[in-house]
């Protein structure tokens, strides 16, 4: 799993490569680079899976981040990192938000539960498309 950290904090990033030391962890600490790293690699043809971004940082805001980044046709999972516990408007755009600090697994647990809801959507999206080519049909029969 790749996994881009945004964050201008320069020691809270190296913490989570750290925390994250068994995937393969990148990181940008100015957030328009990070936006250009995400669509270099998606141009590439080697994504980011996930990418945890800082809601507060100088310049572009984390949810300036996530704008700019739901412009590609499959976005990476977005997680929002925060200090601070108002993130309503963070919560509404992101895939999860983690209040700081938090551990390895929390991180694990919301791309898990993030993954298993696409699933779930994609399914949803084409359950009824398998189903209408899958039966014949009875029009013309007697």
């Amino acid at each position: 799993m790749r996994m881009l950290v945004i964050d201008d904090d320069v020691c809270l990033a190296r913490a989570v490569v750290r925390t994250l030391k068994d995937y393969e962890v990148a990181v940008e600490t100015d957030p328009t680079s990070g936006v250009a790293r995400v669509a270099g690699a998606d141009l590439d043809g080697d994504p980011f899976d996930v990418v945890l971004c800082d809601f507060r940082m100088p310049g572009m805001n984390g949810l300036e981040v996530l704008a700019a980044m739901r412009s590609q046709q499959e976005p990476p999972i977005t997680i929002l990192m925060s200090g601070d516990d108002d993130v309503a408007d963070a919560a509404r755009v992101a895939d999860a938000v983690l209040l700081k600090p938090f551990r390895a697994r929390e991180i694990l647990d919301a791309i898990d539960r993030i993954q298993a809801q696409r699933a779930r959507t994609v399914t949803r999206r084409m359950r009824p498309m398998s189903v209408a080519t899958a039966e014949p049909s009875l029009h013309g029969r007697v």
